[in-house]
């Protein structure tokens, strides 16, 4: 159990044996097992493996995977949306584009939350440089996206994805 602020994180695992050269023994997993977190008081609880949340509650019930941790977040507050917000709608080639990231949560808050930001090209591609995961301080953070010469005409999109909750937000940009 870790706790940061009044967020409350916890993980759990179990070891599975494994020899490195030529095992004949002991690499099997097992099955999964059902477990039982309670809480001291009710939080909003998000599960990390299945990107969900699970509600306000007092207690979780989970199945454990052998050898594989599990990920839970739980807070006195619910996650809300990622807003983002563009330094510019129509930069130029060889500018910099600055991306204003807010997740929707009561201020002030000392918990840390982490986004994954993705730049979509105008076919709707994943850019091949743009996957980042990028820590909140204090519901904010910033990301800058270099708009090269060479990139496609068209409509240019980031999206914005908190981790344990995933609540998405996104922004749209055009390249002349």
């Amino acid at each position: 159990v870790w706790q940061n602020g009044d967020a409350v994180v916890w993980g759990m695992w179990r070891q599975m044996q494994c020899a490195w050269f030529a095992p004949t023994a002991g690499t099997e997993a097992g099955e999964p097992v059902a477990a039982k977190v309670t809480l001291p008081s009710a939080r909003h609880v998000y599960d990390l493996r299945a990107r969900k949340y699970l509600g306000k509650v007092t207690e979780v019930n989970a199945r454990l995977r052998w050898g594989r941790a599990s990920f839970f977040l739980a807070l006195p507050y619910r996650i809300g949306g990622v807003d983002v917000k563009l330094s510019s709608k129509t930069p130029k080639p060889g500018q910099i584009l600055t991306a204003d990231l807010h997740l929707r949560i009561p201020s002030p808050s000392r918990e840390r939350h982490a986004v994954y930001v993705e730049v979509l090209d105008p076919r709707g591609q994943p850019a091949e440089w743009s996957g980042k995961a990028v820590i909140l301080h204090g519901a904010t953070g910033r990301v800058q996206i270099p708009i090269a010469y060479n990139d496609s005409r068209g409509t240019w999109r980031l999206r914005a994805t908190e981790l344990f909750s995933n609540q998405t937000g996104e922004a749209t940009w055009s390249v002349r």
